[in-house]
């Protein structure tokens, strides 16, 4: 095969397609080097024969671009055919071992891509053997000796490597973990470890990553004090960079006893991080590390000065307020935290991370303030949490839990449709998620849009069936049967009631948890009421309100059923007794309660106590409409006759009907 190329032009292997690696660095190459990989095809362009170029005198012009791109200096191309390189760019003896090294590299690493191991390793030191001085590489050669299983070996591919690298600290590093990773079976191996360090840390008394190395394995292996040693002759160092004093300050922290207290400082440890900070000038690097030990060590006056150097100096770096403010919260300063982060939104309205932190402040703030009853706070402090989550939510989609988060926040806010329409888009980007589904339940039912809330139920049965069947225990077949009844479905409703009472009945058969047997009384309070407000099955209705006092006692929700239960079925003055128990058991007085004892006495002839109620019903309601008919309704009309109480049973003869009528109640308060 051959192609047509421009005369001049040279065909070379492209090495573009090796990642960006130290070793081109090292090299000095660029990707595309003249000098093809080992085993690769070098091909030039010429003529048949390969042309003398003489070297271009200096006053001789460069020939014109139309003469060296004309059709008429095209050449052929020969794969197989050979020749030697213009003298002009052939490379010195340097770098013809440098490009050497690099084909061997570029070849090791192909083959450690295909998982050829030997064949990698056989290329690596063909590296070494062409220059010795790379650290990394002879690390990198040691440790596939190792690997390979000649561990010794590779102990002496990093001595040869010391020899040749007698300024570099770093392969003195390398040594000392090697010696620690692949030889820890031979005896003594921790001793040569921490002696090569030795000589390391005397050879380079600045050396950071020496000095915390070896540090790094005095602690290892117990030798605190001569850790402690090596600590004080490296605080002697006064030539030493502030990147020496961080890392030595960081090495202190483990050895020297630091007090967490914000009533006592680590003098000691202070005394380096100072050397760091004298040493940095203005690196914010370095004087952002330092502030972070003094968080750390709850100094938070020294963190807090030195994050308002920064915030001063680099107004643009948003990143500092934000320590600043973590600075603040940690202090106690809440407010000060808050008003940081306001500011960082004030520059970047459009920061995700601050409008969540926010938001979580101002809400745990919101929750502070209502338990010490300043609900006024609370509220406050709760539309601001929203406005920052919702924001956030707005810009960058979050997560299932923020959205439920959020969604249960607006429903505390009593914003139920807001909650909907969030939940609504988190139901789009989540559609597998039961719990959405389930908080959009909370959402249409506190928004009393049930017509929309049961096909939602439906759908969170579909889905956590599989996924997450414990969902669908006894009070979601009772929520659902609420929102079923709501929407008008009574028939519906009393199957998924009776459905919530079976998974009760299986998980706790006698009810002998507490929660559970108030849990009962209320379905079977519900169940039982909802036939008496439709006037179906009261017999029935009747039985099963009795059975959910039995089981709660002292509810006044139930007593006031049972008392509706007496009035549907006739028994008026049963009625008036049970409701104005009802009234005096209820937590807060309630317009229904007098709604119902009103209907009750006005049934038994007592329109004045009938009034009293209903005018009590809508001092609680002033806005129901249909207390304000029935009041009227009432000031107009007569009251029925009052039936003539029942008769005492006699065992001797049948009772005769008493002309006296039973003394009546007192109206609730």
């Amino acid at each position: 095969m051959r192609t047509s190329k421009a005369p001049g032009k040279r065909v070379h292997g492209c090495l573009s397609s090796c990642p960006d690696h130290p070793w081109f660095r090292y090299l000095g190459l660029s990707a595309c080097v003249v000098v093809g990989l080992a085993g690769s095809v070098q091909a030039q362009v010429a003529p048949a024969q390969p042309p003398t170029v003489p070297a271009p005198a200096e006053s001789e012009a460069a020939p014109a671009a139309e003469e060296v791109d004309s059709p008429e200096k095209y050449a052929e191309i020969y794969v197989h055919r050979f020749f030697p390189a213009d003298p002009r760019i052939a490379l010195n003896a340097t770098g013809e071992k440098r490009a050497e090294a690099l084909a061997h590299f570029a070849e090791g690493f192909r083959k450690q891509s295909n998982k050829d191991m030997a064949g990698a390793l056989k290329e690596f030191r063909r590296v070494l053997e062409l220059d010795p001085t790379p650290v990394a590489m002879a690390a990198k050669v040691a440790g596939l000796e190792a690997v390979l299983g000649d561990p010794a070996e590779g102990e002496a591919v990093l001595k040869r490597s010391l020899e040749a690298n007698p300024g570099n600290p770093g392969i003195a590093i390398a040594m000392a973990e090697y010696l620690r990773t692949f030889r820890k079976a031979e005896p003594g191996s921790k001793e040569r470890s921490l002696q090569v360090l030795k000589d390391a840390f005397a050879a380079f008394p600045n050396s950071s990553p020496v000095v915390g190395q070896y540090l790094r394995f005095l602690l290892q292996d117990q030798k605190r004090e001569e850790a402690l040693a090596v600590l004080n002759e490296a605080q002697k160092n006064e030539n030493a960079s502030a990147a020496y004093y961080l890392t030595l300050g960081k090495m202190a922290a483990q050895i020297l006893p630091v007090s967490r207290s914000k009533d006592s400082e680590p003098v000691a440890l202070n005394a380096i991080f100072e050397k760091a900070l004298a040493k940095a000038g203005d690196d914010p690097v370095i004087q952002d590390q330092v502030a972070a030990f003094y968080l750390a060590t709850q100094q938070f006056a020294k963190a807090g000065a030195l994050y308002q150097s920064l915030i001063a100096k680099h107004p643009d770096r948003l990143e500092f307020r934000q320590k600043l403010a973590r600075v603040l919260g940690a202090s106690g300063d809440a407010t000060g935290a808050m008003k940081m982060l306001e500011s960082i939104i004030d520059v970047d309205p459009d920061d995700v991370e601050t409008r969540r932190e926010l938001g979580r402040r101002y809400h745990e703030s919101s929750k502070l303030a209502r338990e010490r009853g300043d609900m006024e706070q609370a509220d406050a402090d709760l539309g601001k949490a929203l406005l920052h989550l919702q924001a956030a939510l707005r810009t960058a989609s979050g997560s299932v839990q923020e959205f439920n988060e959020v969604a249960q926040m607006l429903l505390q806010a009593k914003k139920p449709r807001d909650a909907a329409q969030l939940l609504e888009r988190a139901a789009h980007l989540y559609p597998e998620d039961p719990i959405v589904g389930i908080l959009q339940t909370y959402a249409y039912g506190a928004s009393e849009e049930w017509t929309k809330s049961v096909p939602i139920f439906e759908k969170v049965i579909r889905l956590a069936t599989l996924s997450q069947p414990a969902l669908l225990d006894e009070r979601f077949f009772f929520r659902f049967g609420a929102a079923t009844e709501r929407a008008g479905d009574v028939e519906g409703a009393a199957v998924l009631f009776r459905r919530s009472l079976e998974l009760l009945t299986k998980s706790d058969p006698n009810l002998e948890d507490e929660e559970n047997k108030a849990f009962a009384a209320q379905v079977y309070n519900y169940l039982g009421y909802m036939w008496v407000e439709k006037d179906q099955k009261i017999p029935e209705s009747g039985e099963l309100i009795k059975k959910a006092l039995q089981l709660d006692p002292d509810s006044g929700a139930i007593m006031d059923s049972l008392g509706w239960y007496y009035f549907k079925a006739g028994e008026y003055q049963k009625a008036v007794d049970m409701l104005q128990k009802a009234a005096r058991h209820m937590e807060e007085s309630d317009g229904v309660v007098f709604d119902h004892i009103a209907q009750a006495l006005f049934k038994l002839g007592r329109k004045e106590e009938a009034l009293d109620h209903l005018r009590q019903a809508l001092a609680l309601e002033p806005e129901n409409a249909q207390y304000k008919d029935r009041l009227e309704a009432f000031q107009k009309a007569d009251p029925p006759t009052p039936p003539k109480p029942a008769a005492e049973p006699s065992s001797e003869a049948p009772a005769k009907p008493e002309k006296t009528d039973s003394p009546a109640p007192a109206p609730a308060k």
